[in-house]
């Protein structure tokens, strides 16, 4: 702030002394024009006296009374450049005073109301996303000149900035309603939506996830595979509102099992769950704790038979020296689901 002070004063001073050095330049050449005129017009005087009383005196006393008028002339001359130059001197005050006070007024004022109000203006609106702050203060500069259009080119300028910024807030606020339906369309594209758990298609879009880890030689998974019994029997029986919490009981039991694995349901009664990381680490404990789960729901007797879950379990683990996609995975662990159920049928007849 005080360096841009500094630039009109700097501006006012460079005015100054141009006028100043242009009035002593006029001022001397009237000194020297009346020194000439006024210097002739004393030889003309003394010239006119010498030969009024050169008759009436000799060489001696003329040549005496001509040195004695040749003094006497420098002396005036003496006199009048004095009075000149102080004549000058004050004039030349005046007219600075004068060009001072009108160049503060018209130029170096409005500068530096038009820089404050900038600077003002520069300081409230920076990192403010508030459109009403934005609003440039025009200061009072009533000059008729550049600087009056620039203080109301800058007016203009601030209102189109506010204006712009109004609606870029209103273009974002819409970026993110429009961004959150995307995310609900997405959610509900790639949700089950009975369970809630991951659809048919979420699954294939980590299946290619799982290739690209397999082309990349970094791929350790396995992939379990639920599928529910009796599904049919419950829908007959007991309708379809029975066979649907059948299906959510069944995967309950299979995401609290699994909490830190993603769960999809990619049919009717069909789930997969995808083992990475703890999960697959820790693949035989879950899945024991899986059996257990669906044992005991199987046999609770109190409760109703949409609760009641029976369901066949099978698993693969990827090994890279036989499975060249995820899709090989996938059917290992469906065949060992079926070799499951075929067990469970076999020890039903039994």
């Amino acid at each position: 702030m005080e360096n841009s002070k500094r630039k009109p004063s700097a501006l006012m001073r460079s005015v100054i002394l141009g006028c100043l050095f242009f009035i002593l330049l006029i001022c001397c050449g009237m000194l020297t024009v009346g020194y000439v005129i006024y210097n002739e017009s004393l030889k003309g005087r003394f010239e006119s006296y010498l030969q009024t009383v050169a008759p009436e005196m000799s060489e001696v006393q003329l040549e005496t009374l001509r040195a004695q008028l040749q003094r006497a002339g420098v002396l005036e001359l003496q006199r009048y450049m004095l009075t000149g130059i102080i004549v000058a001197a004050v004039m030349v005050v005046i007219f600075l005073i004068c060009i001072s006070l009108w160049i503060r007024s018209r130029l170096v004022d409005p500068l530096l109301a038009v820089e404050k109000s900038v600077v003002d203006y520069a300081a409230r609106s920076h990192g403010d996303e508030m459109s009403d702050t934005l609003v440039y203060e025009r200061p009072d500069i009533n000059t008729g000149d550049e600087i009056e259009a620039i203080a109301d080119a800058m007016v203009s300028l601030s209102e189109d900035m506010s204006s712009y910024v109004e609606r870029l807030m209103m273009s974002r606020s819409e970026m993110r309603i429009m961004k959150r339906r995307v995310n609900k369309m997405d959610e509900l594209a790639y949700k089950d939506a009975l369970t809630g758990v991951n659809n048919k298609a979420s699954f294939d879009r980590i299946k290619a996830r799982l290739d690209w880890d397999i082309m990349n030689k970094k791929a350790q998974f396995a992939l379990v595979m639920v599928d529910l019994n009796y599904l049919k029997r419950i829908n007959d029986q007991y309708g379809h509102d029975a066979g649907d919490t059948y299906i959510k009981t069944t995967c309950e039991i299979i995401s609290s099992v699994f909490e830190h694995s993603p769960v999809f349901r990619v049919g009717g009664d069909e789930f997969v769950v995808v083992l990475e990381n703890n999960d697959y680490t820790e693949r035989e404990k879950l899945m024991g704790q899986l059996a257990d789960r669906i044992e005991a729901a199987s046999n609770d007797a109190s409760k109703d038979a949409g609760e009641r879950v029976s369901a066949a379990v099978g698993i693969a683990i990827y090994n890279p020296s036989r499975d060249d996609d995820s899709d090989s995975v996938f059917r290992r662990a469906d065949n060992t689901m079926y070799e499951n159920k075929k067990a469970m049928k076999a020890l039903r007849r039994e």
